[in-house]
C-alpha cells in the first residue's frame, strides 16, 4: 500500500502500477546480461555520502565509487557493480541498497537528477551466484572494477546496432514511458528518427557512434556533438573500455522497481534483436532470401531487372532495346552476370517465343522473340557464404519479448505521464 501511495504522490494519478513479474520464460537461446547502475540522488555530496558508505558494514565496499554530480544542490553520484538482470540476487541487494538510501539515510530526487545504465555486451555464462560474487568482488579493486565474463566474446555488432536502431526508431514511445524532463534533456538528447538509415546502414561502431550524433540541429550546442555522451544511448568511452552501451535516459529515481522494469526492458529488446532479427548463416547452409533490385539505378543491369521483373517478363527485343543492348549474346551473358550476383540458377527464368504468342520461326533466325523473367519478391533458396545479417521484416516494437504485464506497466505509466 505504501509503494502504491507513493506512485500516486509521485505522479498525481488514480492508477497504481503494482510490482510486476517482469520476464518471459527466457528459452535456452536467451542471452543473460549485465546493468551497471549510476545513482544520482541529493542531500549528501559525494564526501559525506563516501564517509557514511564507509562506516556500513555491508556497503563499506561501495565508498570510493561514489563522484561529484552537479544537480544545482547538494548531491552525489554512486556507482553500484555489474549485477545480472533478473537474478534474485541482484533484486535482494539492490532492493536493500534502495530501501536504505530512500528510508534511512533520506535521500531524495528531483528533474535534475537521472539514472543511467550501463548494459553489458559481454553475455553471462556462470551461475547467478557466481557472477554476483565475482562482481563484487571486483568492484572492490581500484582499478578495471567492471566485471564480466571475459571468456565470452561480446554481442555481434549486428545485435548492438539493432538496439540502437530500435530505440532510434521507437524514440518517442520510451520517451513517453518517462517524465518530461527526460525526453528533450541536453544531457540525455533524444536520437533523432531522421538518422535511422545512417544507424542502419553503419558498419562498424564508429559509424554507428556518428549516426547517433549527427544530428546538426543538436550539434551547434557546445555540449553536445559526435565525441560527446549526451544522447539517449551512448556508446562514447563505454563500447572500448568497458565493453558496454550507456542508456542515459531515464530519470532519478530512489524506486528500485521502476530501474529494474526499465532494465527489463532493454534487456528484451536486446533479446528479441539476438534470437529473432540478427540471423547467422554458416557458409555451405542453405538460406533464404527475397528477390529485389540490387544494382546502381541507370545501370544495364537495373534496367534490364526492372523489365524483366514485370508479370509477363521482357523479350530479348525489348531488353535489348531497354538496356542499350546491341545483340541477343549480351543479353545471355547479363541474364548469367545476374544469376551469378544472385547465386542461383531460379534468380532468372527462360520464357520461350510461344510464351509471347509466337510461332516457330517468327524471329527469322534472330531468335529475340524468347524472353526472360526475373522472380521480383519471391522467395529462393541458394548456397551461403556464410554472412551475419539483419532481418529488417520481422517486427521491432520495444515490447517484443517481454511479459504482458510489463507491457502493461509501461502503457499505464504513459498514461500516467501524459
Amino acid at each position: 500500500m505504501r509503494h502504491s501511495m507513493y506512485i500516486l504522490k509521485q505522479y498525481k494519478e488514480k492508477i497504481t502500477m503494482d510490482i510486476i513479474t517482469h520476464n518471459k520464460i527466457l528459452d535456452v537461446n536467451s542471452i543473460r546480461l549485465a546493468m551497471g547502475l549510476e545513482i544520482e540522488c541529493l542531500k549528501y555530496n559525494e564526501h559525506q555520502m563516501a564517509d557514511i558508505l564507509s562506516n556500513h558494514e555491508k556497503y563499506s565496499f561501495l565508498a570510493p565509487k561514489v563522484d561529484r554530480e552537479y544537480l544545482g544542490e547538494t548531491g552525489c553520484e554512486i556507482k553500484l557493480p555489474p549485477l545480472e538482470i533478473g537474478s534474485p540476487y541482484t533484486e535482494k541487494f539492490l532492493k536493500e541498497f534502495y530501501n536504505y538510501l530512500d528510508e534511512t539515510l533520506g535521500c531524495k530526487v528531483k528533474q535534475s537528477c537521472g539514472h543511467h545504465i550501463h548494459i553489458g555486451l559481454r553475455p553471462i555464462n556462470i551461475s547467478q551466484k557466481d557472477f554476483f560474487e565475482q562482481s563484487i568482488e571486483r568492484f572492490k579493486q581500484h582499478r578495471n572494477f567492471y566485471f564480466q565474463c571475459e571468456n565470452m566474446e561480446m554481442l555481434n555488432f549486428e545485435v548492438i546496432k539493432d538496439f540502437v536502431y530500435r530505440y532510434c526508431k521507437h524514440q518517442n514511445k520510451i520517451s513517453s514511458m518517462l517524465p518530461k524532463s527526460r525526453r528533450m534533456n541536453r544531457m540525455c538528447m533524444p536520437i533523432s528518427y531522421a538518422y535511422l538509415d545512417a544507424i542502419k546502414y553503419s558498419s562498424n561502431v564508429e559509424q554507428l557512434q556518428k549516426a547517433i550524433y549527427c544530428d546538426e540541429a543538436v550539434n551547434d550546442r557546445r555540449m553536445n556533438n559526435y565525441l560527446t555522451k549526451f544522447y539517449s544511448v551512448n556508446l562514447n568511452k563505454t563500447y572500448i573500455s568497458k565493453n558496454t552501451i550507456e542508456v542515459r535516459q531515464h530519470s532519478g529515481t530512489l524506486n528500485f522497481n521502476k530501474i529494474n522494469n526499465f532494465a527489463h526492458l532493454m534487456l528484451g529488446m536486446f533479446n528479441h534483436s539476438y534470437q529473432n532479427r540478427v540471423k547467422l548463416t554458416n557458409s555451405g547452409d542453405v538460406e533464404e532470401f527475397t528477390m529485389s533490385n540490387i544494382f546502381r539505378p541507370r545501370t544495364k543491369l537495373f534496367k534490364f531487372y526492372e523489365i524483366a521483373s514485370r508479370p509477363q517478363g521482357a523479350t530479348v527485343q525489348e531488353i535489348m532495346l531497354e538496356c542499350d543492348i546491341n545483340c541477343r549474346g549480351s543479353v545471355a551473358r547479363t541474364v548469367n552476370t545476374i544469376k551469378r550476383k544472385y547465386r542461383t540458377q531460379k534468380a532468372v527464368t527462360c520464357l520461350t517465343q510461344h510464351s509471347y504468342g509466337y510461332e516457330n520461326g517468327s524471329s527469322q533466325g534472330q531468335h529475340d522473340l524468347c524472353g526472360y523473367k526475373i522472380n521480383d519478391g519471391e522467395t529462393l533458396t541458394r548456397m551461403s557464404l556464410g554472412s551475419i545479417t539483419t532481418d529488417y521484416n520481422v517486427a521491432d516494437f520495444v515490447y517484443e519479448n517481454i511479459s504482458q504485464d510489463l507491457a502493461n506497466y509501461f502503457d499505464q505509466r504513459i498514461v500516467a505521464l501524459s
